[in-house]
């Protein structure tokens, strides 16, 4: 698979951001691109899948705590002030109320 160095230049600046360990990561994500760089052209999908799939199954699972129920019905035997909307909508609307 031949490359133009631009393409190079664009993927290594993306691929190649890393944290604390960044030389290792650098060598690692390097190596890769070389191995990639030698898959032909018509495998390159099946290796994305590939590289996909196991991308995901190495994160983190995000477990969710808590979910959030509807808001329907919070405001349920509340009583609000009229003359808070009056003075809101005054606020708001001034050229109305002129």
């Amino acid at each position: 698979m031949i490359q133009n160095q631009e393409t190079i230049k664009w993927t290594e600046k993306i691929l190649l951001k890393g944290g604390k360990n960044m030389p290792a990561i650098q060598t690692y994500k390097q190596k890769i691109l070389k191995e990639i760089d030698l898959v032909p052209h018509e495998k390159i999908p099946k290796l994305y899948k590939f590289v996909h799939l196991l991308a995901v199954e190495l994160m983190p699972k995000i477990e969710k705590t808590e979910t959030r129920g509807s808001l329907k019905n919070i405001w349920k035997g509340s009583q609000i002030d009229e003359s808070l909307f009056i003075e809101a909508k005054k606020n708001l609307f001034s050229y109305e109320y002129k």
